[in-house]
């Protein structure tokens, strides 16, 4: 744990614990009223972790009266698609192009194939593609993949410089969104429509694009990346969700809603109190939610600090990894592990990079409030883009040369 922290934001094992334990304390009050009200709708003494999504969904039936199906009609992913596309050049200062059809763009020929743009100075800086639709064999997780990093190539006198002058030649990155979304369906000319979850998640990894794109560093170890891909380094892990997260609260703004929404069959936007419930509901059951996701990282932590069975957490000694999850999951959340299950034996993030990593999307998520701050509410998109600009060279640009905690 103290090897793989000692390049991340947090730097110590400790100071993660310490971080945790304080978020944990204060969610207290919000998960102990969480559990009232499921408690409430249940009509019971007690909620089983077998039975705990089927109260959560009768609560937010009833309190939000959201229907996720009526709500994906809104979502077709071509509009969606275009009104990202749009407002991430607002922001970013940027312009996308798209390959011509027909033109060599992927892997598949579901790929679409895109060129960025600096729109003042209308410079190449990158490419991206998209493969957004799902297929046999594919990998079933949405997430941006780098393809080739950004850093600058000194080419020997006399190879491509003047006058027995080197010269600087950068490599542009790219990167791929892949996705799992449904194909529209010709014969019943029913394009792709997106659940609001997978609008939020798409504006969030694109956001993980951009960061790829306009990462503009010397070095390919600065180059943005993550713990899966072939090449080290990149940004640091506890720092590499901040910009995505922060981008995707955006999708909770009313005049953001009102441009990603057009009804499939009528283009009508989504109606204002639709827009208020979805706001309301982004924080449904945060204090449960967020206690839960303390035991996993807290888990983490203990086994990767630790090292070997047998394990000691809360005063207990001898504690086996199940014993040790099942203490986690009640300490924090408050419910037993169902009997039979060995749910941390599937827990792949701990095989991809996130040992002693988990914590980092916490970390990261209290970062982004902090940048979100810094973008009014009651300005409309267009008014953003000066603060979009220097976000865009504060926060993106720099890579994984900077630490997250110099540049927020």
């Amino acid at each position: 744990a103290s090897f793989m922290l000692s390049a991340k934001m947090a730097e110590t094992p400790e100071r993660v614990m310490s971080f945790m334990e304080t978020i944990s304390t204060r969610l207290q009050e919000v998960k102990d009223q969480d559990m009232k009200s499921l408690l409430e709708i249940a009509e019971k003494e007690n909620i089983e972790t077998w039975n705990y999504n089927f109260y959560a969904r009768k609560l937010k039936e009833q309190l939000h009266s959201l229907d996720d199906e009526v709500i994906r009609e809104y979502f077709p992913l071509d509009h969606v698609l275009i009104e990202i596309l749009s407002m991430y050049e607002t922001l970013l200062d940027v312009e996308f192009r798209q390959f011509e059809e027909g033109a060599p763009a992927g892997w598949h020929e579901d790929v679409q194939a895109f060129a960025v743009l600096d729109a003042s100075s209308q410079e190449l800086v990158g490419h991206f593609y998209l493969d957004l639709f799902s297929r046999p064999g594919k990998f079933g997780h949405q997430c941006v993949v780098p393809l080739a990093p950004s850093f600058v190539e000194i080419l020997p006198a006399g190879e491509g410089g003047e006058g027995g002058v080197q010269e600087r030649r950068r490599q542009l990155p790219a990167c791929a969104i892949l996705g799992n979304m449904t194909k529209p369906n010709v014969t019943t000319s029913r394009p792709s429509l997106l659940t609001f979850s997978e609008v939020k998640t798409f504006f969030h990894e694109f956001g993980h694009v951009m960061h790829a794109v306009l990462t503009k560093v010397d070095h390919s170890i600065h180059s943005w990346t993550w713990p899966m891909m072939p090449w080290v380094g990149g940004v640091q892990q506890d720092y590499l969700e901040v910009p995505s997260m922060m981008l995707e609260q955006f999708v909770y703004r009313p005049q953001v809603l009102a441009r990603l929404s057009s009804h499939y069959e009528t283009g009508a936007t989504l109606d204002i109190a639709t827009m208020q419930s979805l706001a309301g509901a982004k924080h449904f059951l945060a204090g449960l939610s967020y206690k839960r996701f303390l035991a996993f990282a807290v888990f983490d932590m203990i086994i990767h600090q630790q090292g070997s069975v047998p394990f000691s957490f809360q005063g207990k000694t001898g504690l086996t990894y199940r014993d040790l999850w099942s203490l986690c999951q009640t300490t924090y959340w408050g419910f037993e592990p169902q009997v039979g299950t060995h749910y941390y034996t599937t827990w792949y993030h701990m095989a991809i990079g996130y040992d002693a990593g988990y914590y980092g999307y916490l970390w990261s998520e209290v970062y982004a409030c902090d940048v979100l701050s810094k973008f009014p509410d009651d300005l409309e998109w267009q008014e953003l883009k000066e603060v979009g600009k220097k976000y865009r060279t504060t926060m993106l640009e720099p890579g994984g040369s900077l630490s997250g905690a110099v540049r927020i």
